[in-house]
């Protein structure tokens, strides 16, 4: 209670002295090779945290915000050093990542998830893996997402699993009722069906239909902030803090889920 009467003060205080100055300029740093969570696109950065984190930052008035995309290891030194301030989007890897503290509330559910013909899916399948076994997955070469049931079931023969360099390549052999489930991140796999779509190299009026099945496991992403800036940042409590109201906001409002919609949408 008490360091939540302390924060709540900092804030007020920090908001106080604000009054009348300009706008504080602050640099988020942004995974640059991650589609479709954020990366750049026409040396713009893209991507559905990109897009969520921008309608947040618009409505943080006292801050003048410039987001700049950098490969993912050199964003994870740059806050293990205290050079960079946030960056989006990690995982809440506490002990793994000591170097990034606070978190903003988690932006994103990323999920690893099962999806099927609509003829594999007519028959109910609630049970991961065991309901799924005799039918025919693809995979990513190398990948392994399945967990330590579903690799059990393929070394006992439960289970058949075709590899394919790519998620496209895997999506293709479903369409083509080549094989009955694919299972990745359940973001990626939206995206990817959305750009086939607009290649035309998938139809839904002459392929299979997708269908999502089981989630297999879940992480939460969010913007991470430096924990070893040795108090360079004295606007941190206040950001982060304005931050999660604002997102809040619009989670309530049901624009975070429309920019999800919009983003996958056809």
């Amino acid at each position: 209670m008490a360091l939540k009467f302390f924060l709540c003060i900092s804030c007020l205080i920090f908001t106080l002295s604000l009054q009348g100055q300009e706008k504080i300029k602050v640099t988020i740093y942004a995974d640059n090779n991650s589609p479709p969570y954020a990366f750049v696109l026409q040396k713009k950065t893209a991507g559905i945290y990109t897009e969520i984190v921008q309608e947040i930052f618009i409505r943080m008035d006292k801050y003048e915000i410039t987001i700049k995309p950098v490969p993912w290891k050199y964003g994870l030194h740059l806050l293990k050093t205290g050079k960079g301030f946030a960056l989006y989007p990690p995982n809440r890897y506490l002990k793994k990542r000591p170097y990034i503290r606070p978190y903003s509330l988690p932006i994103l559910v990323e999920q690893v998830v099962v999806f099927c013909t609509e003829d594999t899916l007519k028959v109910a399948r609630k049970i991961w893996p065991d309901d799924y076994f005799g039918l025919t997955f693809g995979n990513n070469t190398g990948f392994k997402l399945g967990g330590e049931k579903f690799d059990q079931a393929l070394n006992q023969g439960k289970i058949e699993m075709i590899e394919q360099e790519t998620m496209e390549e895997n999506l293709m052999r479903m369409a083509k009722r080549e094989i009955d489930c694919y299972l990745n991140d359940r973001f990626s796999i939206l995206w990817t069906i959305k750009q086939m779509k607009q290649k035309r190299v998938y139809r839904p009026r002459i392929h299979a239909n997708f269908v999502m099945g089981a989630i297999i496991s879940q992480e939460q992403g969010y913007l991470g902030f430096t924990y070893r800036d040795k108090g360079k940042y004295d606007y941190k409590i206040d950001f982060v803090t304005e931050f999660n109201q604002q997102f809040l906001i619009l989670k309530k409002s049901g624009k975070i889920d429309a920019i999800i919609r919009n983003f996958f949408g056809d």
